[in-house]
């Protein structure tokens, strides 16, 4: 905003340079522009040279309506405030605590070295090192969305449904258990969506509560049940795929979203790079294999306490 142009005032032959007038601080008037915003009405003036105390009379000017903007001086503003629309879905990478290989201990690829020392599938590093390797499965597809507004948006998640690529059963007792999260609690969700791989039915559960007491409410069927959110907030929505116990699927979730009124289509994984997950986990006292600092794996190794602390 640029300060307005101070009118230049005449002098009469003779009479001498023009007394110093009274400038109106910058400062002042930004900060005055500023309360615009809150929806008040502004009169902005300029005062008139006056004894020493006494402020002169305002010059006429004008009202000016809309965005909160204007020239001159006495303009009188009449605006709203327009909060800005933070209005978005998003999906972020889960944290499962167990990965399933595809294979014996001894085939386990090495992690790359820029997460190694991490040892936790928190690290966005490391899951993307997972989901990039075809013999690692987790144990659900492990994705969030994230849903956020603003003052006045709405935002609906209405649809989540799963579309299976391959599927293949998984004898007892094979593979190999890598463990990646020790230790601590995980989010707090506002919702869980459950997608039946078998029955192609979708269900959102709402919870309530906090970490230390969490109340789960009915389960839903979705459509026509779905997630809504208004007003300045945030929904954190774990998605689950349910699938028949004891097999290896690959495959991808779409969700279907409306962002203030405009429809959204996101996919969780797809036809050229789908999720892998497995519907099982390991059995009370499986052994698990976790890198080491180093990038080595270990049978029970925790780094919390290296070898010391099986079955923590």
């Amino acid at each position: 905003m640029t300060s307005p142009e101070e009118p230049r005032e005449h002098v009469p032959a003779g009479s001498g340079p023009p007394r110093k007038r009274v400038r109106w601080a910058v400062a002042s008037a930004l900060a005055t522009i500023l309360l615009a915003g809150a929806g008040a009405t502004v009169v902005v003036a300029r005062l008139r040279d006056g004894p020493a105390g006494v402020a002169g009379d305002a010059q006429a000017g004008g009202s000016v309506a809309g965005d909160c903007n204007a020239n001159g001086v006495n303009n009188v503003i009449h605006c709203e405030a327009r909060a800005p629309k933070i209005a978005n879905v998003e999906v972020r990478e889960g944290s499962p605590w167990y990965l399933w290989f595809d294979g014996p201990p001894d085939r386990l690829p090495a992690p790359p070295e820029r997460t190694v020392g991490e040892m936790s599938c928190y690290d966005a590093g490391f899951m993307a090192w997972v989901r990039s390797i075809d013999r690692f499965h987790l144990t659900d597809i492990s994705k969030t969305v994230v849903l956020s507004a603003g003052t006045p948006d709405l935002v609906t998640l209405t649809r989540a449904t799963v579309s299976l690529g391959t599927r293949k059963a998984v004898p007892p007792g094979s593979g190999t258990w890598v463990k990646c999260v020790f230790g601590g609690d995980g989010f707090f969700y506002h919702h869980d969506i459950t997608i039946d791989s078998q029955q192609q039915t979708t269900t959102v559960v709402e919870t309530t509560g906090d970490d230390s007491e969490i109340d789960s409410g009915p389960a839903e069927a979705m459509p026509p049940a779905s997630v809504a959110l208004a007003d300045k907030s945030q929904d954190l929505v774990a998605i689950h795929v349910k699938s028949k116990p004891d097999h290896a699927y690959t495959g991808f979730v779409t969700i279907t979203a409306s962002v203030n009124g405009e429809t959204r289509t996101l996919s969780l994984g797809g036809p050229q790079s789908p999720l892998r997950w497995v519907a099982m986990e390991p059995a009370e006292g499986a052994d698990w294999y976790a890198p080491d600092d180093a990038g080595k794996w270990h049978k029970n190794w925790s780094p919390l306490c290296g070898s010391f602390c099986s079955g923590f």
